[in-house]
């Protein structure tokens, strides 16, 4: 076939053939639209999960320092940091992935606002390492 005679078929089609290329469009675009949904979920899915390889080092990290440097006050401090640091991440994982999926879902404008988020938690979870407490539970000292 030559190049005019497949032009003249392509424009000659039976009201069919036109009917049933017209059913076959919206069902193309809408497996576009749930693609386009999971890659936007995943994309959302996969903010928080970025975070939990340094909390895992982290948890590490707290339990070398406690169980290899007992003694040393300053080395129990800084583990209680790193520890308190790791476990507000696990602790608060269904708090973080709430944020990002809503961050995902309103275009991108809000990264600012998991890392903010995620900053604040973070920096409560460290003041717990200065807080000590008496037998009675009280609070005795603050360093």
């Amino acid at each position: 076939m030559n190049k005019i005679s497949q032009k003249f078929k392509s424009k000659w089609r039976t009201p069919d053939q036109q009917k049933f290329n017209d059913i076959s469009k919206p069902k193309e675009k809408q497996k576009g639209r749930v693609k386009q949904f999971f890659s936007k979920l995943s994309r959302g899915l996969m903010l928080p999960i970025a975070v939990l390889p340094i909390a895992g080092l982290l948890i590490g990290i707290s339990g070398a320092l406690s169980s290899n440097l007992k003694g040393n006050v300053t080395a129990m401090i800084f583990a209680d940091i790193f520890r308190g640091m790791s476990g507000i991440v696990f602790s608060s994982l269904p708090l973080l992935f709430a944020i990002a999926i809503t961050i995902t879902f309103s275009k991108d404008k809000g990264a600012s606002g998991f890392c903010a988020a995620l900053g604040y938690l973070v920096f409560c979870s460290c003041q717990k390492a200065f807080f000590q407490y008496d037998a009675e539970g009280h609070l005795s000292t603050i360093f």
